[in-house]
């Protein structure tokens, strides 16, 4: 969702007026379209044009007579019937005396356009808000904009760019059991992590501009279960150290995560839940530098469970947090496991697995060092 449709109003004579429309920052383009109220009125000129990263900005403006109509509305409607409304009062226009000064004019016409400007900002952060708490399966999810997709993906096509992801021991936190080929990583047994802090890592692999990557994380373990807490997605560079700064991408963090009580939802400001979505046993992450990709497929189905559209700047890097109070541990499976092998979705839980005997033996280590924990509900909350 773009800006709201910013208006301005300039009297040519009597009683004409030129109104004129803009608005920045759309995807997919929007129809633009004016009214007084009473018919649809016809623009004098109507231009689309694009920039950075596809968006889409409106410009238009159209004659109007402020004897015929007491206003003049320009709007923007999606392509799901919903529609952003903008209007000027073409009477206050009118009344303004002929005598006036360009400045007296001027300063009138602003503090109109500023009135209008809140009034639609108001308005926006409400449909945004509305938004952003429930959304559908399969949504994808601009920071702005959401969008319904087909469930099932092109796996194969995206495994064709898995990369091989180890954790960076610099990057843990001493909250985290990390195991020795770097693809293992649960909470630590004797030192929880306090509220207000984050227990994520990062992978030593970074991406720029021209990357496509994707890797896959196991999230459970056979007779153990599905792991309920975690996030996976990806980090900033620039947030190589850990901090209390929240965890949203306006800090660089983008990512989908598990809660105990209220299932999958995205990072976003407010969060977004993604209610009746099952949590995965193999977790698959996309990454698209270029185009502000990032998806997340629930691999044994082999359907999309979200994607997020953003605008990456810098280097990124893998982002991991176990969670805390889980039995299983997360464990970052090698590209040479699922590259070449097709994706079978009415497999058994039991084929599904995939897991070298060394990793098995490393998590059946790390399980050994942590029976004894509780599950530490409460405490889970502060680190996720």
């Amino acid at each position: 969702m773009g800006t709201p449709p910013l208006l301005s109003a300039v009297r040519t004579d009597a009683d004409s007026v030129n109104v004129s429309c803009v608005s920045h920052g759309w995807k997919p383009r929007p129809r633009l379209q004016w009214s007084d109220g009473r018919q649809t009125l016809k623009p004098e000129k109507l231009d689309y044009s694009s920039g950075a990263h596809g968006l889409v900005s409106a410009h238009s403006w159209v004659l109007s007579s402020s004897s015929s109509a007491p206003w003049v509305s320009c709007s923007l409607v999606l392509s799901e019937g919903e529609e952003m409304e903008g209007r000027v009062d073409l009477r206050n226009l009118a009344a303004v005396p002929e005598t006036s000064s360009g400045l007296q004019t001027a300063v009138i016409i602003l503090a109109l356009l500023l009135l209008l400007s809140v009034v639609f900002i108001g308005v926006l952060y409400k449909k945004r808000g509305n938004k952003s708490t429930h959304v559908l399966k399969g949504d994808i999810v601009d920071i702005e904009t959401m969008r319904q997709p087909e469930d099932l993906v092109d796996i194969e096509n995206m495994r064709q760019a898995g990369v091989d992801v180890t954790l960076d021991l610099k990057t843990a936190p001493p909250y985290l059991t990390v195991g020795l080929t770097g693809k293992i990583v649960r909470d630590s047994k004797d030192n929880s992590c306090p509220p207000g802090e984050h227990a994520y890592i990062l992978g030593t692999h970074g991406f720029t501009s021209g990357s496509h990557a994707y890797w896959e994380v196991r999230l459970d373990k056979e007779k153990v279960g599905v792991k309920e807490s975690w996030w996976v997605g990806l980090a900033s560079g620039l947030v190589k150290r850990q901090g209390d700064v929240p965890a949203t991408p306006s800090n660089g963090f983008w990512f989908l995560s598990s809660d105990k009580e209220k299932g999958l939802r995205l990072n976003m400001a407010p969060d977004i839940l993604l209610p009746a979505n099952p949590r995965p046993q193999i977790l698959g992450v996309y990454l698209d530098y270029d185009q502000g990709v990032l998806s997340f497929i629930n691999v044994k189905d082999n359907k999309l469970i979200v994607t997020v559209r953003a605008m990456f700047i810098g280097e990124l890097f893998p982002l991991f947090n176990p969670g805390q109070g889980d039995t299983a541990p997360m464990t970052i499976l090698d590209a040479s496991h699922y590259k070449t092998k097709p994706v079978e979705v009415s497999v058994s839980e039991r084929e599904s697995k995939v897991a070298t005997p060394a990793e098995e033996a490393e998590t059946d280590a790390l399980l050994a060092s942590n029976h004894s924990r509780n599950h530490q509900t409460s405490e889970s909350k502060d680190c996720l």
